[in-house]
């Protein structure tokens, strides 16, 4: 696994960790593959504009769902099963969140993350 990949997989396991039940049901594997899809997604959406910069919570929180919804249906496709319970939901919509925030902390090392 790529170290920028691998980073990207750290830090959504990591945000995981608040909820470490739910963590351990969906494993790191899970985990892993989810964040990979969800780095892939993340990039697509900043280079299509959605760059989250100087945008309002709104317009940034309608990102995180496109991408949610994305990464949710690749999964599927790529698994060849539905799990899609509520354990894969909350995961994307953290993994996401995680991803997001990385990237606006890679690129404004100073400024609050969105």
């Amino acid at each position: 696994m790529p170290a920028d990949l691998q980073a990207a997989s750290d830090v959504a396991w990591q945000a995981l960790a608040a909820h470490p039940l739910r963590r351990a049901l969906l494993g790191r594997e899970r985990c892993d593959a989810l964040a990979a899809i969800a780095a892939e997604e993340v990039l697509y959406e900043s280079r299509m504009g959605a760059n989250f910069d100087g945008f309002a919570a709104a317009h940034v929180a309608g990102s995180r769902r496109r991408i949610g919804r994305r990464v949710g249906r690749r999964y599927q496709e790529r698994c060849g099963f539905a799990f899609t319970t509520l354990i894969l939901s909350w995961a994307i919509s953290a993994i996401v969140q995680a991803l997001i925030a990385r990237w606006w902390a890679n690129r404004h090392p100073t400024e609050p993350k969105p």
